[in-house]
């Protein structure tokens, strides 16, 4: 009793299978090479997911994809950097494999994974941030998921905080995502070099700058590492008590790069977050779009 879950990533495609109790039991990625035609990069998932088909007979096939999609019409509509427009992603997989097909927005999917099998399980209302390049979620309400008339609900990367601050690419000034994605850290961190040369944030930046960065730093007792993860989760933090504010969930979930700093995170937002807010870390180390996906034939 096998399902195949596909999570398509701006950079990566991931492709997994999992058993009746969720787990991964086997699992592979593709490189998305992203400017790509999208009949390339649909032909290249056809091929990887081949074998998988072959060895384990899996029940369906679920599809997580980034951007606007309508999973009633199996349709990825526009998916942000990739070519995708109008493509027909569930019928071309239901023809190359005939086997049923879901398809979903990649937050979605990952909130599906938490609610089914991770942290949010029994609730009925929740939320996941994604903490990557940019901030993605979804949510859940009254146990049912909510995308909005256009498929378009879930941008909790797009709400201001910070007016006539950074500009972002959605068109807005200061919008949550130019202060807690790991885009944003990573411009802080560069910033936080350039004043503190001599610091060991700077020493660590010489191997390149990413969001691991500042807290690797602030771990090692580095004051200005420890000032820029601190800016970073009171940020983080406001977004978050926002967010409950407006949704009331019982849970909220983190996931995508920056959340792979698990309770070290947590312990640094929670003395900012309202009492009201309960916030966890995904456990599946980078799988819970797949799972998600896997599960969608299910719903």
């Amino acid at each position: 009793m096998h399902r195949l879950g596909i999570d398509i990533g701006g950079t990566d495609i991931k492709i997994g299978v999992i058993d009746e109790q969720n787990h991964v039991i086997d699992f592979g990625k593709i490189p998305t090479l992203a400017q790509r035609p999208w009949e390339e990069i649909i032909r290249d998932i056809i091929a990887a997911v081949s074998p998988f088909i072959e060895q384990y007979a899996p029940l369906s096939i679920g599809i997580g994809s980034p951007g606007r999609v309508n999973p009633k019409e199996g349709m990825v509509i526009r998916a942000g950097n990739l070519s995708f427009r109008n493509v027909p992603m569930a019928r071309l997989f239901e023809e190359a494999f005939h086997l049923p097909v879901a398809l979903e927005n990649d937050a979605n999917c990952a909130l599906i994974a938490e609610m089914k099998a991770g942290v949010c399980q029994g609730f009925t209302e929740a939320l996941i941030l994604t903490l990557g390049t940019g901030v993605g979620g979804a949510m859940v309400l009254n146990n049912q998921l909510y995308s909005g008339y256009n498929f378009r609900a879930g941008e909790f990367g797009h709400f201001v905080v910070q007016l006539h601050g950074h500009p972002c690419k959605c068109g807005l000034e200061g919008c949550f995502e130019q202060y807690a994605s790991a885009s944003a850290l990573i411009r802080d961190t560069k910033a936080a070099i350039l004043e503190a040369p001599g610091s060991l944030l700077a020493s660590l930046g010489t191997q390149g700058v990413d969001g691991r960065t500042p807290f690797l730093a602030a771990q090692q007792g580095c004051p200005v590492g420890e000032k820029v993860v601190a800016e970073y989760a009171y940020r983080l933090a406001a977004g978050l008590n926002s967010l409950q504010f407006i949704f009331q969930p019982q849970c909220i979930a983190l996931s995508g790069g920056i959340a792979k700093q698990g309770d070290y995170l947590i312990e640094r937002i929670f003395p900012h977050l309202l009492p009201e807010v309960n916030v966890r870390v995904s456990s599946f180390s980078g799988h819970g779009g797949l799972i998600g996906a896997a599960l969608l034939p299910t719903l």
